[in-house]
């Protein structure tokens, strides 16, 4: 049974838990069983095929009935362990019924008002479960597409999206501007106090850039102390104005840690999605460098990048 076994390994279901089902399901099949043979008798005829036939749907509900309910913590599924609970009582009473004298009436309604509520209570659990399971898959995207420490995109979620962002952008003729973001001197900041302290400043730099950035625009954590900034319709100039607020912000910000009061600044180099650029990433080493003459030039200043005509093509090799 691999369903149970993975269910073991996820769960740990313990000897002591199937025990105790197997005795329910015993107790509850075998009253069940008594009472009608106190109560009715046999019929002359046994139809084995159909009997076997109900046994095993009801082996395979309460089968199911456990492990569902077994990991109704984990499948948010309590209803939908019901709904096979009853599935399993209507296929026990329907299989008692080929075997003892009772009324055809009584069959349909008992059996037939069981699988109607085995429908229902399954259904709702399996809608919640679907829902829980879409939550799920969801969080896990967001927390493979998100750095850890900041909360801001990774790479992952650059390399899956922003391509999409640049078509979309480009059927619309919108603009799409990139910030390059450096922090100034952040290695004196890790041997000065620790990496402990450069964590909380990156927190904090996040903080600010989230602060000042719409909901349309994503910030990406580039590498260690290095921040991309994607701005969708938005030009140069727009991102320069983002660009130098956020750089005020920082050098005004003084970031606590322990009995320490950080100060640091912050360099960027800015440019606007090119249609001569060959892809997103020709545009980002542009901004590159316009973050490093940034940095040459003083730090603590966002810088535009030059217009750079894109280069000749070769004629006939030559």
């Amino acid at each position: 049974m691999p369903l149970l076994d993975g269910a073991k390994k996820k769960k740990g279901f313990s000897t002591l838990d199937m025990v105790a089902y197997t005795l329910v399901f015993i107790c509850f099949n075998g009253f069940l069983g008594w009472l009608f043979l106190q109560s009715l008798s046999l019929k002359n005829e046994f139809d084995l095929w159909l009997i076997g036939l109900y046994c095993l749907l009801s082996l395979v509900s309460f089968y199911y009935f456990v492990i569902n309910d077994l990991l109704a913590s984990q499948l948010k599924g309590r209803s939908m362990a019901l709904g096979f609970l009853f599935a399993h009582g209507a296929f026990t009473f329907i299989g008692y019924a080929q075997v003892f004298q009772i009324p055809a009436n009584m069959v349909w309604y008992i059996s037939g008002g069981l699988l109607v509520a085995a429908y229902v209570f399954g259904a709702y659990g399996t809608t919640r479960f679907s829902r829980y399971n879409s939550q799920t898959r969801e969080m896990m995207r967001l927390s493979s597409e998100t750095d850890e420490l900041t909360g801001l995109f990774n790479r992952r979620h650059y390399s899956r999206y922003s391509q999409r962002l640049v078509d979309n952008l480009q059927k619309k003729s919108k603009p799409l501007s990139v910030i390059m973001f450096d922090l100034d001197d952040f290695k004196h900041v890790n041997d000065d106090l620790g990496h402990a302290a450069g964590d909380v400043v990156l927190i904090e730099i996040s903080r600010i850039m989230q602060k000042n950035l719409r909901k349309s625009d994503y910030a990406y954590r580039w590498g260690g102390e290095e921040f991309l900034v994607l701005l969708p319709q938005a030009h140069a100039e727009d991102g320069k104005q983002v660009a130098n607020k956020i750089i005020q912000q920082v050098a005004d910000q003084r970031i606590q840690y322990h009995t320490h009061e950080i100060t640091i600044t912050i360099s960027a180099g800015l440019t606007e999605y090119a249609l001569h650029d060959a892809n997103l990433q020709q545009t980002i080493k542009r901004a590159d460098r316009a973050l490093y003459r940034a940095k040459q030039q003083g730090k603590n200043q966002a810088v535009v990048a030059t217009f750079e005509p894109p280069e000749a093509v070769p004629v006939n090799g030559q």
